[in-house]
């Protein structure tokens, strides 16, 4: 079954998964409004697939979206000295930006445990989440 066929006519509990439509968007900006104002409105229609999921009377209970995000991996020697290590940072900041340009993508998402990184890395441009939760995903697979 294609996720387009899933997304059709899926139906659970009375809950049901359609496509996103272009008319969802005036609804889907009044429940933000409301509950999410603090927040960006989400780009339902750049998003590489947005779904609404209805009640059974047809209401949006939410809309989402499956947007390609990056996430940046480096090795790093620290046996080379700040400097060095610091200019490095700056050509990976770069090529982040090229590559984000050239695939079209919006957020890049370091991860670190390391004090002295984080505070290089929120220097050249990153900011720091208070919470990202993430899932890793092999072919669709928890």
């Amino acid at each position: 079954m294609s996720l387009a066929d899933y997304l059709i006519n899926h139906k659970l509990n009375m809950i049901t998964v359609r496509e996103f439509r272009e008319s969802d968007l005036a609804q889907i900006k009044l429940l933000h409004a409301k509950y999410f104002h603090y927040l960006d409105f989400p780009r339902f229609l750049d998003y590489l697939c947005s779904f609404v999921i209805e009640d059974e009377f047809g209401d949006i209970v939410m809309a989402g979206g499956y947007e390609q995000i990056a996430e940046l991996s480096l090795v790093t020697n620290m046996d080379k000295s700040p400097v060095v290590r610091g200019r490095a940072l700056r050509e990976t900041k770069k090529i982040a930006m090229y590559l984000s340009e050239r695939f079209k993508i919006n957020e890049v998402y370091a991860f670190t445990d390391d004090n002295v990184l984080a505070k290089h890395i929120i220097q050249h441009g990153f900011c720091p989440t208070p919470r990202a939760y993430s899932i890793r995903m092999k072919n669709g697979q928890e």
